[in-house]
Formats: C-alpha cells, structure tokens, sequence
C-alpha cells in the first residue's frame, strides 16, 4: 500500500515542459493514450459490430484543460472521451480524447480496422450523411441515429424525414441515394426515429406489442432499427460496470487531474477485465463485486510472491482462485438421485458444491482418488527419508544425495498405480537406472 500511495501522489505522465503546455494542454496524456490503444488493439479482437459513444470521466476539481459540462449525462461534469467498444464483449477497444486543439476526425477512432468491413453503430452525435461515406471510403459500414436539432445534419433530404410520417404507429419511410448505397429510414415509434446507414435491409424484422398514448399498438420494425436497436448500448454496458461502487473514482480520491485521468484507465481496464471473464463464463460468472474482490486478491498475492522470491515455486502460481473459498455451485446428482460429493485434496474437505480451490493443480477428486493420492505421498515421504538416510551412512559417503533426489522427482511423477496394492507393493528403487538415463 506505500507504493500505491506513493504512485498515487507523485505519479505524472511526462516531465512537465512549459513549452509543450503552451501548445497543447493535453500533451502529457497524448503517449499514454497512444500506448493505451495500442495494447487494446492488440489484445482484443472485436466482432462483426463496432460501438461509437462517449464516456464521462467525473471531475469536480480545477486544472482540468478539457473541462465539459453534459447536463444529460449521468456524471455531468467531467472529461468527455470518445470511446469505441466491442458489441460481443462490451470491451472498450479504443479511446481518443475531445474538446482539444488537435485536428478533430471520427475515422481515428476506428482506424485499426480500416478494410476490415466491419459496422461502426453510433448515436446522433456521429450520424450524417457524410460520415457514413467517410467510414465505407475506409471500408467499414455504418448505421447511425439521425436527428434533427435546429437542422438536420447537412446532405439530408430537402423533405423532412421525420414530418412526413404519417399518424399511424409502426409507418415507416426510406429514402435510398441514386448515387451509393446510402440510406435513411424513419419509424412512427413512441418517439419518431430516424437512422442513416449501408448495411442491414430496411425489410420488416420482428413484431412487439408496445403501450403508446394509453392503447396497445403492435409496431413492425424494419431490420436495421433492430440491428441498431440490439447493438447501441455496448459503451454504456461498459461505462455503467467502470462506474459501479466501489469505483476507481471512490478509491483513488486526488486533487490531481492527471491522477484522476490514471484511475479512469484503470477503471476501463478493470471493466475490460470483467467483461471479458463474464463473455467467456456466461451464466457462471460472479457478480462484478464478488469478482473484484477476487481480482484484489489474487494481485496482492502475486505482489507478495514477488517481494518473497517464491512466485515461481509456489503451487497456486497461475491459478486464479483462493483454496481457502469455495463457491456454492452444485455438482450435481448421480444417476441413484443422490447428491455428488467430491474431496478436496488440498483442504480435505468433503462438498457436493464446486470448491473454489479447485483448479489445475488442486483439483477436486473421489474418494478412490483420494485415497490413492494420500498412499503416494506416504511413499513419497518414505523414499525421501530413506535417501537422507543413506546419505548420512559412513558407507555410502560416495551417494550423490542431490543428484538422487533429482531421480527421484522423475520416478515419483512415473508412478501411475491403478490399485492401492499396487502402490504398495512397488518399490521406487527398482526405477532408478531407467530414471538416471
């Protein structure tokens, strides 16, 4: 803990340079966000759909360069950050800073998969005409929510899309360019809706009953309504887990701005973290708390085998999981109805729940097993007392001890005994010249 609360009072990104600063108020993130994105790229590969958002990273404070208010944001005030997720994981995949001095383009945020044909969604903050031409220039497709604030967004039709819908729930009007494959589609909904994309069809997907205006209406929705409809809320999957107590924010608490930016990486990465281990464990994953806690847990471990020189000899070295927990998932029944009790053999205990000291190298394991593996130790321990013995017999001085030891370890991981008397009635001696070779 005295070196995280060292990091977290003294840490900077760069040396400050006050002739940097006067160029750019943001330079001391510009590497840590290139390296940040680079790693991204290379450890996640997303799917099919790209998700286009923002984030909020929450600041009360002063200092700040890029300050924005955002009244309809959960977190109002903050540092607002243009993010990319992957639809699949809700991972966040890239991110890029806004309201700095620098040259401003969407098309960076979706760079590393440029010709990948891959489909960018996005909300109204994105959507035009000519973003959509931009992203297929660069070989990725596009479908993004439309609206009209004072005007639409500039190549629009010259007929309101979204006045000349009729009254009915569920009218639909599309509107496709004579020049590309650019389309803009309207929905008569609760609300009128409006998107512009090239991908997916306009024709009618699936039909849902919806309450509107105190009747019920059954509203037939094209395709592309529910392609957006399904895939838009990734960044705020991702945003809600990053925020969710106890947070980053709550924890790494500074007067500092760039500490604040430093606890927002670690936010996402933790949130990437779980995101991940929930795609990959579906319906068995722990709730997000529970696998924080885990997560704790096993870096402080790590970072203790590390200060003790043992990482790499301890036992549990790789496993994810504590042996002194267990986890109430059952293991079901046998074919007689009664419940599956399996052994632990590093706790020892009996449990017809999955034990979470269960792993690779502690599995849990019958009680023939059981037995088995307690018979080999004794033979194990046996055969080390008797080779010490040796060693300490004026007879034998001549007995490499180590070098018989080393045997040893080769002939043990050999002995693969089907029946306790078998187990008993070898002798680890008779291996030894097989072993030396």
């Amino acid at each position: 803990m005295e070196r995280f609360d060292a990091i977290n009072k003294m840490h900077i990104f760069v040396v400050p340079d006050g002739t940097a600063h006067g160029n750019d108020k943001l330079y001391q993130l510009r590497a840590f966000i290139d390296a940040y994105n680079e790693k991204l790229k290379e450890v996640v590969i997303p799917g099919k759909y790209l998700c286009v958002d923002e984030s909020m990273n929450q600041w009360l404070g002063h200092g700040m360069p890029n300050l924005k208010k955002i009244p309809r944001k959960p977190h109002s005030i903050g540092q607002e950050w243009k993010t990319v997720a992957d639809v699949n994981t809700c991972c966040i995949i890239r991110l890029d800073v806004t309201g700095d001095t620098l040259s401003k383009k969407f098309d960076r945020l979706v760079e590393p998969w440029f010709s990948l044909g891959r489909t960018v969604i996005a909300d109204s903050w994105f959507g035009s005409p000519a973003m959509v031409r931009a992203l297929k220039d660069v070989g990725l497709f596009s479908i993004m929510q439309v609206k009209k604030k004072r005007y639409w967004p500039r190549g629009m039709p010259m007929e309101d899309m979204v006045g000349s819908l009729g009254e009915e729930v569920g009218d639909v009007k599309v509107v496709k360019s004579r020049i590309d494959s650019v389309f803009i589609a309207s929905l008569r909904d609760k609300k009128p809706r409006c998107v512009i994309a090239n991908a997916e069809s306009t024709t009618a997907g699936s039909t849902e009953s919806r309450w509107i205006d105190g009747q019920m209406h059954t509203v037939t929705r094209p395709l592309v309504f529910e392609e957006c409809e399904v895939n838009k809320g990734a960044v705020d999957t991702a945003n809600n887990r990053r925020d969710k107590l106890p947070s980053f924010h709550d924890v790494m608490k500074s007067y500092n701005w760039e500490i604040r930016c430093l606890a927002f990486f670690l936010a996402v990465a933790e949130a990437n973290a779980f995101s991940t281990y929930k795609y990959v464990e579906g319906e068995g994953a722990p709730h997000h708390f529970e696998f924080r806690w885990r997560l704790a847990r096993s870096l402080l471990e790590h970072a203790e085998l590390m200060r003790d020189g043992s990482l790499f000899d301890s036992p549990h070295f790789g496993s994810r999981t504590s042996t002194g927990r267990h986890e109430i998932t059952s293991l079901g029944k046998l074919p007689s109805g009664d419940y599956r009790r399996l052994r632990c053999i590093i706790c020892h205990k009996r449990t017809q729940n999955f034990c979470l000291c269960s792993s690779d190298y502690h599995p849990l394991v019958d009680e023939k097993e059981y037995d088995l593996q307690q018979v080999g130790n004794n033979v194990v321990t046996e055969e080390k007392k008797r080779l010490i013995h040796l060693s300490e017999d004026s007879d034998a001085q001549e007995l490499d001890v180590i070098q018989e030891l080393k045997i040893f370890r080769k002939v043990s991981a050999k002995i693969q005994p089907t029946t306790l008397s078998d187990l008993r009635l070898m002798s680890i001696t008779e291996y030894l010249p097989e072993a030396a070779q």
